[in-house]
């Protein structure tokens, strides 16, 4: 575990900070209030994005970790079924933008990013995760960053800030024409199949995850879009400068989360070592990522007066509170695969609706006082409310040695 964990974090560190370099060069040539644009429909994508993928790569890792016999039959039918509902998602999205002000740059930005459902479903970044198999992961993420950073420096100009978008989706494109390829080598060729009755159970089975993956997204973006409507573009671009300081971790937390999880699957159905174990990385990864919180905390206008330049330099009191999320999230990338594993997956969606709501109440009460540092309240108070609640639980249904029903 610990192999594939260096091998798809050393990856995804190099693709973020690949993604972190195009970054600064956006933020300096596109200015803050495109910035915001590209941020703002990013974010309006990504809850469709929810929609068409769902959260369907938990069940079909935790069953193909357990039996991977079954990897070729669960390939086929959940590209097949995603790939059905990203014909939906687009003509929703084309739709709306038709009927709402198409010659906006906003809806433009929408309608190239829209594009993304369809490179995100033919993806099958969860079977390598099942097969505990991470290099090409590591690569894909990689190549998908080099595109990014490409589109990045193409932008001289705030009306170029389109190039990005182009950027981000032609690198997803090729990322998922990579995976394809290399899972072809290992289980043989494979094709699209809607099967309905497989596609109305891997439905009902991730329907808890899925809502949990909108709720999660929502303790980010309800950020964005509740800065947006108290108060201007500016000030969501320099809440998503300040942010983005903090994402720069999120691959690494990401595989944290992916490599334990088929541990913990096999894992199933005896409790008590599981739940030493997930104590253990979660204690780790709480560990490691405080002391990076600490060292952005101490210098934060210098931070994002290196990374973006003079005019980002106001977000230090931004920066200096929203790094503490990150060992909260480092934590919970351990705690949440633990019941996903165990079928537990309606009690985690349980607990992000507490850090939801959390955030959105927090949000409107503090962002008219306090602007984008009330976000920052806001993000870090959720993520210890979602994080006691994922302790409770394994506290409560993982100290008995019996099997979990």
């Amino acid at each position: 575990m610990l192999k594939n964990f260096l091998t798809l974090g050393a990856g995804e560190i190099l693709a973020r900070g690949l993604h972190a370099i195009a970054f600064l060069f956006l933020a300096r040539r596109a200015g803050k209030e495109a910035l915001g644009i590209f941020g703002f429909a990013a974010t309006v994508n990504t809850y469709v994005l929810i929609a068409v993928i769902q959260g369907f790569d938990t069940p079909a890792t935790r069953e193909t970790s357990r039996d991977p016999s079954k990897i070729l039959e669960y390939v086929q039918r959940i590209i097949g079924l995603r790939l059905f509902l990203a014909v939906f998602g687009l003509a929703g999205m084309w739709s709306c933008v038709t009927l709402f002000h198409p010659e906006h740059p906003l809806g433009l930005m929408l309608t190239i990013l829209s594009l993304s459902y369809v490179t995100n479903s033919i993806s099958p970044k969860w079977a390598f995760i099942a097969q505990e198999t991470t290099r090409p992961l590591a690569i894909a993420s990689l190549v998908q960053e080099c595109f990014f950073f490409a589109g990045a420096l193409l932008i001289q100009s705030p009306s170029q800030v389109y190039w990005i978008a182009a950027a981000q989706l032609t690198g997803e494109f090729v990322h998922a024409g990579f995976l394809m390829f290399k899972l072809s080598s290992r289980i043989g060729l494979f094709r699209p199949i809607l099967d309905w009755k497989f596609s109305w159970w891997i439905i009902r089975e991730s329907a808890p995850i899925t809502m949990g993956v909108f709720l999660a997204s929502m303790m980010g973006n309800f950020d964005v879009m509740a800065l947006k409507a108290m108060t201007n573009d500016s000030a969501v671009g320099l809440y998503l400068a300040a942010f983005r300081c903090t994402t720069v971790f999120g691959p690494l937390i990401s595989a944290v989360s992916a490599v334990v999880l088929p541990r913990f699957s096999r894992g199933y159905p005896e409790p008590t070592s599981m739940r030493r174990n997930a104590v253990y990385y979660g204690s780790l990864a709480f560990a490691g990522l405080s002391a990076a919180a600490l060292a952005l905390s101490l210098f934060p206008a210098l931070v994002l007066r290196l990374l973006y330049g003079v005019g980002y330099q106001d977000g230090a009191y931004i920066l200096r509170v929203v790094v503490w999320v990150l060992p909260l999230q480092g934590m919970r990338a351990v705690l949440r695969p633990l019941l996903f594993a165990f079928h537990l997956q309606r009690l985690d969606l349980r607990n992000m609706a507490f850090g939801v709501v959390t955030n959105a109440v927090l949000d409107i009460i503090l962002i008219p006082h306090f602007g984008p540092a009330g976000c920052a309240i806001s993000s870090v108070v959720s993520e210890l409310v979602l994080v006691a609640a994922c302790l409770l639980v394994i506290r409560r249904r993982f100290s008995a040695p019996q099997p979990i029903q």
